[in-house]
């Protein structure tokens, strides 16, 4: 009889130890696998995809804001000459818009029905006050449109601008053939 008590107690004892054991086992478990989910959540790389996304949002609200807020630069990388090869342009030609002034310094090539005698400054050279300023919004974009009138001309800008900023730029004149420019808008803090 005695055996049979020490028997069952044995079995007790060890049942109780390894209740214990398991118990501390899955809670080990648990901390484990809580620290390493939380460590990989924090330390989780983004995708290309996810990056280009994130880049191509951030393009497209602050293409929006200066937009709105008449503050931005046209900066142009290439020229279209009406009748001529485009020109990749290698210095840095610009359309700086604030409010309703225009600071424009972009390239001209073409033909001229009237110029300033003895000038060598581009006839697209100059800063003016902007009129009949027009700002729509497209379902690819935006479209933009104002008058300049400078010394001798005046001039039509009209700007078409996808969502990430990506433009192009006609400007009609009274005295000079049309030009266009492709380029890219850019909040004037970047480009100072």
């Amino acid at each position: 009889m005695n055996l049979n008590k020490i028997n069952k107690f044995v079995v007790i004892r060890v049942n109780i130890k390894i209740n214990y054991v398991m118990k501390n086992f899955i809670i080990i478990g648990i901390l484990i696998l809580a620290f390493t989910t939380a460590n990989a959540q924090e330390t989780k790389k983004l995708s290309r995809k996810e990056k280009k996304a994130a880049r191509e949002a951030l393009k497209i609200e602050t293409t929006k804001t200066v937009l709105e807020n008449k503050a931005y630069v046209f900066s142009a990388t290439q020229a279209l000459p009406t009748g001529m090869r485009s020109k990749t342009l290698t210095s840095s030609y610009d359309a700086r818009i604030e409010n309703d002034t225009i600071f424009c310094y972009l390239p001209f090539f073409g033909r001229s029905h009237s110029a300033e005698y003895g000038s060598n400054r581009s006839p697209m050279d100059f800063t003016q006050p902007i009129e009949n300023y027009e700002f729509k919004n497209t379902k690819k974009g935006y479209e933009i449109k104002f008058e300049v009138s400078n010394k001798t001309d005046r001039l039509v800008f009209f700007f078409q601008i996808a969502e990430t900023g990506s433009t192009s730029l006609s400007v009609n004149s009274t005295n000079r053939s049309t030009m266009s420019y492709y380029g890219d808008i850019i909040d004037i803090e970047k480009k100072e």
